[in-house]
C-alpha cells in the first residue's frame, strides 16, 4: 500500500498532509468571514477551496491503494450531494432564483451559516478520509482454503434466506404497494406526513406485523444471492429485486435503492468477483442516469395520481429545461440539512450532545427498558430542523452524517469524523478479510453495514444499529443457530463411530 509515499509515525506522508489542509481551511474559514464581501464572492473562495481539497483526498487515495475501495464511492457521492448547488450558484446563479423557492442563495439563512457549512463539511471528509487511512493500512489479502464448515454455512445461508423470503415476500410488496397508492392518492409528501398517524396502517391496508415482516425481505434477497455461485442462478433473485424496485420507485421514495445498490454491488465485485475493474468504469457511467430519475422524482413527490406515463412526461419536461441545473439542485438540498443546523443550533436549538448515539442504542432494547427516551425525543435531523427553514412541517430536505455529527456535539464533531472514517475502515477491511476467507455471513453483514453507510450521505447514522439487528441480526441467528445443530450432530456421529 505505502510504495511511492514515506512512511512517517507509522502513516504515508500524504495522510498527514491532509491534516495541514484541515488546518488551512480552518484559517481561510475564519478569514473568508470577516472579509466584507457578498455571500457569492464568499462562496468562489470556499469552493475553490472545496476543490483543491478533494483533489488532494483523491490524489492521496490513488497512491495509496490501487483498486476501487468504499470511500471512493462514498465521497463521488458527497460531490453532488454536499455541494451540487455550489455549481448552480457559481455558473448559473438566474436559475436558482427563477426557478426554485429555496436554494443556497435564498437568503433564509446568514452568509456566515452557509460559508461555515461549506468549510465544515469537506474538512470533516478530509478527516474522516485520515481516520480511514489509519485502519485501512492493508490491502493484499490471501486466499484461503475453503473448509468444510463454511461449504455448511453457504448452505445453510441459502435455506435460511429462501424460508425468510417466503416469510417476508407478500408482507414487502404490499407495504410498497400500499405506500405507492397513498402516494398516488396524496401525494408523496402527505403520504410520509400521514406515517405519524395512527391510522396509517389501516391506510395502507396492512398490518403492523407485516412491516416488521417486511423487513426481512432485502436481506434474505442477499443471502440468496451470496449462496447462489453462478449468474444464471442468480438471475431470478435480481429480477424480484427489479420489481420490487419499481415499484418502490414510484412510491416516491428513492434512497433505499442507493443501500440496495451498494450491498448488490459488494456482492458482486468483491464476493462473485463478476466483473473486472476495467467494467467497473462502465457501472459507473449508470451513476447519471440514476441521478435524472432521482432528480424527476423529486417533482413528481408533491403531486397526486402519477405513474410510468407521468416518469416519462417528467423525463421530456426535464430534457426541455435545464437538466444538469435540475439534478444538481435537487441532490444539492443535502447542504442545507448542514448550513440550517449551523444557523440554529445552538442559537434557537439547544445541542443534541450525543443523545443520538444514546437513541440509536436504546432503540434497540424493549420499550420498558428505554424509560421513556426514545418517546421523549425526535432523532431525525429533518424533522427537528427542517419545519425552521421550511416554515412548514409537508417539506423535508433528509439529513446527513454531518448535519447528525454538527447537532451533537457542533465543532467538536470535526474530530469524531476520524474515528468515523476508522469505522469506514475497518468495515470495509473486514469485508475484504471475510471474501478471501469465505466467511458468508460475516462478508453480509460488513456488506449490509457498509450499504447503510452509503445512505449516511443525506440520512442519519442513528438508525443503523436498530435496521442491521431487526433485519439481518434475526436471519443470522437463525444461521447460527442451525449450523450449531449441525456441528453438534456431526460431533455425535462421529463419537458414536469411534465407540462402535
Amino acid at each position: 500500500m505505502h510504495n511511492h509515499n514515506k512512511i512517517t509515525l507509522s502513516l504515508p506522508v500524504s495522510a498527514w498532509l491532509l491534516l495541514i489542509t484541515v488546518f488551512s481551511g480552518i484559517v481561510i474559514n475564519i478569514v473568508v468571514n470577516i472579509l466584507p464581501l457578498s455571500l457569492e464572492e464568499k462562496l468562489i473562495i470556499s469552493f475553490a477551496f472545496v476543490i483543491i481539497a478533494y483533489s488532494q483526498i483523491f490524489l492521496t487515495l490513488k497512491i495509496l491503494y490501487k483498486n476501487v475501495k468504499f470511500i471512493h464511492i462514498f465521497l463521488l457521492l458527497t460531490i453532488p450531494f454536499s455541494y451540487g448547488q455550489h455549481f448552480i450558484a457559481m455558473f448559473d446563479r438566474d436559475y436558482l432564483f427563477q426557478n426554485q423557492d429555496y436554494h443556497i442563495l435564498d437568503g433564509l439563512l446568514a452568509d456566515s451559516s452557509i460559508i461555515n457549512a461549506s468549510f465544515f463539511i469537506i474538512l470533516f471528509l478530509i478527516l474522516l478520509t485520515f481516520g480511514y487511512i489509519i485502519v485501512n493500512k492493508q490491502e493484499s489479502y490471501s486466499q484461503e482454503m475453503i473448509t468444510r464448515e463454511e461449504k455448511t454455512t453457504d448452505k445453510i445461508l441459502l435455506f435460511v434466506g429462501l424460508l425468510f423470503l417466503a416469510i417476508s415476500f407478500i408482507p414487502a410488496f404490499k407495504e410498497v404497494l400500499g405506500q405507492y397508492n397513498l402516494s398516488k392518492t396524496y401525494s408523496y409528501l402527505a403520504r410520509r406526513n400521514l406515517e405519524h398517524e395512527s391510522n396509517y396502517f389501516q391506510l395502507l391496508g396492512i398490518s403492523s406485523r407485516d412491516t416488521y415482516l417486511a423487513e426481512w425481505f432485502l436481506p434474505s434477497l442477499y443471502m440468496i444471492l451470496i449462496s447462489l455461485k453462478t449468474k444464471r442462478a442468480r438471475v431470478i433473485p435480481y429480477f424480484i429485486l427489479l420489481g420490487y424496485s419499481s415499484i418502490y420507485l414510484l412510491t416516491g421514495s428513492r434512497f433505499i435503492l442507493l443501500k440496495m445498490a451498494m450491498v448488490v454491488f459488494l456482492i458482486e465485485y468483491f464476493w462473485h468477483h463478476s466483473f473486472s475493474k476495467q467494467a467497473l468504469k462502465k457501472i459507473f457511467i449508470l451513476a447519471l442516469p440514476l441521478a435524472i430519475v432521482f432528480s424527476v422524482m423529486t417533482k413528481l413527490r408533491g403531486t397526486t395520481d402519477y405513474n410510468y406515463a407521468s416518469i416519462a412526461d417528467g423525463l421530456a419536461n426535464y430534457f426541455k429545461s435545464s437538466p444538469l441545473n435540475s439534478t444538481l439542485w435537487e441532490t444539492g438540498i443535502t447542504f442545507t440539512s448542514v448550513s440550517n443546523v449551523i444557523d440554529k443550533v445552538p442559537n434557537s436549538l439547544p445541542f443534541f450532545a450525543g443523545k443520538s448515539y444514546l437513541g440509536a442504542v436504546l432503540i434497540l432494547l424493549p420499550a420498558f427498558l428505554r424509560f421513556g427516551f426514545t418517546e421523549r425525543y425526535t432523532f431525525t435531523i429533518s424533522s427537528t430542523l427542517s419545519p425552521l427553514y421550511y416554515r412548514s412541517k409537508l417539506f423535508g430536505y433528509g439529513s446527513s452524517i454531518y448535519a447528525e455529527q454538527y447537532y451533537n456535539f457542533g465543532y467538536l464533531s470535526l474530530i469524531i469524523a476520524i474515528f468515523i472514517g476508522m469505522m469506514f475502515g475497518y468495515f470495509e477491511r473486514k469485508v475484504h478479510q471475510n471474501s478471501f476467507k469465505h466467511k458468508s455471513s460475516s462478508f453480509l453483514i460488513y456488506s449490509f453495514i457498509l450499504g447503510e453507510l452509503i445512505y449516511s450521505v443525506r440520512n442519519d447514522l442513528y438508525a443503523i444499529p436498530r435496521v442491521t439487528f431487526i433485519s439481518l441480526g434475526i436471519p443470522l441467528i437463525v444461521v447460527w443457530f442451525i449450523r450449531e445443530l449441525i456441528n453438534k450432530s456431526m460431533y455425535h456421529k462421529g463419537d458414536n463411530q469411534e465407540v462402535s
